[in-house]
């Protein structure tokens, strides 16, 4: 028997992108609705992320403002809580309204990220999702994941969408 204060943990692996070295995460997604059929719900989102960015972040961080620029944001290499809050948010909206809000609507995600909130919207059925962000890295993060996701479900493959109109490589 497990205690109910016990950490879930999540096997993580590791791999390249490119030169880069990523490592998966899976996040827990809970909320909990008083609605007697739908209490404690959980989604768990699998997100690949940069395995060592502190290095990128310390170097953009201590970089004149005039170089920053040029280096690209790197703050959306990693899984960032607030991608969690937002997608509890899209839960409710999915479950909580009748109909649904999500289900077979296009989601547009400004600042993807990872791809948190990308991969929330579609395993709850958006018909597309339009992840956005201006780091390049962050969008191959999101189509990794996005694949990977897909060889277990592979309509889920073709839901998400990566876009950078004014990328910084």
């Amino acid at each position: 028997m497990t205690d109910k204060t016990d950490p879930i943990t999540y096997d993580r692996q590791r791999t390249n992108l490119g030169e880069v070295p990523i490592i998966s995460r899976t996040i827990p997604i809970s909320i909990d609705i008083d609605f007697p059929k739908l209490s404690n719900i959980t989604l768990e989102i699998t997100i690949w992320e940069m395995e060592k960015p502190s290095e990128v972040i310390q170097t953009w961080c201590s970089a004149q403002q005039s170089d920053r620029a040029a280096m690209g944001d790197p703050f959306g290499v990693i899984m960032w809580p607030g991608s969690i809050v937002a997608s509890q948010e899209l839960m409710k909206l999915h479950y909580c309204s009748s109909p649904s809000q999500i289900q077979n609507s296009t989601v547009l995600v400004l600042g993807a990220g990872t791809g948190v909130e990308a991969q929330t919207a579609a395993l709850l059925g958006a018909r597309k999702v339009i992840a956005t962000d201006i780091n390049q890295l962050t969008l191959k993060l999101i189509d990794f994941a996005a694949d990977q996701v897909g060889k277990e479900n592979p309509s889920l493959q073709s839901i998400i969408e990566t876009k950078c109109k004014y990328c910084i490589t």
